[in-house]
């Protein structure tokens, strides 16, 4: 019996929550792309773009014009140009940190910009939104290169993910137990006890390699299995 969702977004989050926010992998390699604060693994480029959209958005809320739009015009080239993804893991670290700022504060003048004179500001949400359509895709091919020529490729899961299947791993012992623990209040055998005494190792993990690299595990005939993505 599987715990209620409440209780599986609790057990995820407990174990989960030092990779959450990274987004990158955690090896040496790909350093540069986060911060670590005690456990927590933060996403620079993501710590970036909220800066960026708070001080914004506090700039429109307090001195809100005709001055937004003008930002938002400005803005847009130069961080949609910088931002491009062919070239912009080239760019200094501080760089991109300042380009992320600098999406933040489009975003919040830009949506200002548009509520408050949409006959003037819409055509630079189409652009806009044209341009990210093509941004997405163009990132997408440079993410699935992004591991090229580094020597853990294709040797399973990498140090650059170590982290998160640690984290799996116990978020899938945890949900056994809880499965363990519902099966036997209800009078049931131990979950799995057909093909394995101890009851352990009933859920394996198979996480999602789709974006990086590794080999998926894969379970046993009558395991249950559990995706990460």
């Amino acid at each position: 019996m599987m715990p209620g969702t409440a209780t599986r977004l609790a057990i995820e989050w407990r174990h989960a929550w030092p990779v959450r926010f990274a987004h990158h992998p955690l090896c040496a390699r790909h350093r540069q792309e986060t911060w670590r604060i005690g456990r927590l693994n933060l996403c620079r480029g993501c710590a970036s773009l909220g800066l960026g959209l708070a001080v914004g958005t506090g700039a429109v809320l307090g001195f809100g014009g005709p001055w937004a739009i003008t930002a938002a015009w400005v803005l847009l080239p130069l961080v949609l140009i910088g931002s491009w993804p062919t070239w912009y893991r080239r760019w200094p670290r501080a760089v991109r940190d300042a380009l992320r700022v600098g999406l933040g504060l489009l975003v919040a003048v830009g949506s200002f910009g548009v509520a408050s004179a949409p006959g003037v500001a819409w055509p630079a949400l189409t652009i806009a939104a044209a341009l990210w359509w093509v941004y997405r895709r163009r990132r997408v091919q440079v993410n699935a290169r992004r591991c090229d020529g580094c020597p853990e490729l294709g040797r399973g899961v990498c140090s650059g993910y170590a982290e998160h299947a640690q984290a799996m791993r116990a978020i899938a012992a945890d949900l056994e137990d809880q499965m363990h623990a519902a099966a036997s209040s209800h009078g049931m055998p131990p979950f799995g006890a057909d093909h394995e005494p101890s009851g352990r190792g009933i859920i394996t993990m198979r996480i999602d390699t789709s974006r990086y690299p590794g080999e998926p595990a894969k379970p046993a005939q009558g395991e249950h299995q559990v995706t990460a993505k």
